[in-house]
């Protein structure tokens, strides 16, 4: 076994959530796997000790215990009427010497950029990107993404379903008239598209779903990719991409 314990906070901090008592559970979860947990809270600021059995990765454990106070949190906030997020910073192996500091980024799409701390963005992209609704709906459902662990693959579905409806010549045109379009101006495989709606359809559908990290960084990878080019797009004046410079994008 191995026991995490990692350290959270409720945002925004300025509400004070407090509880007396530890909460205590044992959840089953259905990547195969069962784990323990107990969980304080106080001042916004939550300590969560997670057991579970070794060879389980710690990204993936760290979507539980999201996943665990996220539930308490919604709780609460529905309670409340309030909006609250969790932001968890770090987990130290208790039963072994180990630490680990989490940012607010996908490590993946992070290495995929190699960017500075700057933030530049070409006048063009910045355009493009406020005069399309597509666009809009598609960027804050990434976002979403990347806050929603447990979520991402219905939130990144719904990201490529937004470029997808933006490429319509009509929005009354069938569906399958857009996914044709997008595929073929954006030089994307079915296959590739097929690979994150098998990850949102349990949760567009109110059930219950889970997802390895290893899963939801192939996630990610597809969804930035479709994204990009979706931007590319529509900065090129809405011309299908070139072959030359767009390979085909696979789910491998």
């Amino acid at each position: 076994m191995q026991t995490w314990t990692f350290l959270a906070r409720i945002l925004p901090e300025r509400v004070p959530i407090r509880f007396g008592q530890p909460i205590d559970g044992t959840w089953a979860s259905d990547l195969g796997f069962e784990y323990t947990f107990s969980l304080r809270v106080s001042d916004a600021h939550v300590v969560m000790n997670l057991s579970a059995p070794d060879g389980i990765d710690l990204f993936t454990l760290r979507n539980c215990a999201l996943e665990q106070i996220g539930s308490l949190v919604a709780l609460v906030g529905y309670e409340r009427g309030l909006a609250f997020e969790i932001d968890i910073l770090a987990a130290n192996r208790v039963d072994a010497d180990g630490t680990m500091f989490f940012g607010i980024g996908i490590p993946s799409l992070m290495e995929r950029r190699q960017k500075g701390p700057e933030f530049e963005l070409s006048n063009d992209l910045v355009l493009a990107v406020m005069a399309d609704v597509g666009a809009q709906i598609a960027l804050k459902n990434f976002k979403l993404a990347i806050r929603v662990a447990v979520d991402s693959g219905f939130y990144c579905f719904r990201a490529i379903e937004a470029a997808m409806q933006s490429m319509k010549e009509h929005p009354s045109d069938q569906d399958a008239k857009g996914w044709t379009q997008l595929r073929g101006d954006l030089r994307v495989e079915r296959g590739a598209i097929d690979f994150v709606k098998k990850h949102s359809d349990l949760p567009r559908h109110g059930k219950p779903s889970v997802i390895m990290d290893v899963d939801r960084g192939k996630v990610f990878r597809i969804t930035d990719e479709i994204v990009g080019r979706y931007l590319k797009y529509l900065v090129g004046g809405r011309h299908a991409l070139a072959e030359e410079a767009f390979p085909m994008l696979t789910a491998d």
